[in-house]
Order: C-alpha cells, then structure tokens, then sequence
C-alpha cells in the first residue's frame, strides 16, 4: 500500500528517540510491518544475520548473555521501529562504500555537495526563533 504524500515522516533525533507528527497512526495503520519488529527478523536475511551475530554473544563472549535483553528490546517493542530500516540502511551503506573506492567520482560528489549547500538550517531556525521571541 503507498505512503499517503500527506503524511509526516518521522524524524530520528540524536539519541535515537523518535519524533512523530500528528499522522503517525496513519502511517502506523499503513506499514503494519514496521511496527512488528519480529517480521524485520523473519522476512529480511541482512536484519536475521546481524541479529544471530549479536544474540550468539559473538561481540561480548566474556560476559555470555549480556546482549539477551537487547533481544526482547529489539523484537517485540515496535515502538521506535529499530529494525524498520536496517535493510535499507545496509544498502545505502553498500552505495556509499561503492562511492568511497571510486576516488574521482566521491571527490566530486563532495564537491557539488559543499556547493550546492545553503545555510545551515539550525542557523536560520535560531536566528528566526530569536528575531519573533525578542525582536
């Protein structure tokens, strides 16, 4: 079912809390599977394998089992949608790594990145904020 082009997407902020706009239980209602975070798992093999490495203690053998309550955090809480992206974060990763090998390509890339960017926008939000709070 496609996205409504009405809907507010939701933002992840710096401590990975996430911020909902007024038709988050539309979206919600929408993409069933984002908020049941155990079908990530069941249905997206890249979601299944890094989820095995943790869980098998392969990044804490000298404290077995410290990662065990990341599982039940990770699996049934469809709250924050922690694994709704990680298929598609994988991805951008590869592109981004495939850019990084091609050296002239990635160069110019940064290049029109930095040209094309504008002021930065917490800049212009602070100073706005200020201008209508104090004149």
């Amino acid at each position: 079912m496609p996205l409504s082009t009405d809907l507010i997407v939701t933002a992840v902020v710096g401590d990975g809390e996430a911020e909902t706009g007024p038709l988050a239980t539309s979206w919600h209602s929408q993409q069933p599977s984002l908020v049941q975070p155990y079908w990530h798992y069941q249905n997206e093999p890249e979601t299944r394998k890094a989820l095995d490495l943790i869980f098998s203690d392969h990044f804490g053998s000298h404290e077995p089992g410290i990662f065990e309550p990341l599982r039940g955090a990770l699996l049934t809480h469809g709250d924050h949608m922690h694994l709704a992206d990680l298929t598609s974060y994988l991805h951008a990763d590869g592109r981004l790594c495939d850019l990084y090998r091609r050296r002239a390509e990635r160069t110019q890339t940064v290049i029109f990145n930095i040209a094309g960017s504008g002021k930065f926008s917490s800049d212009r939000t602070i100073a706005e904020y200020a201008q209508e709070t104090w004149g």
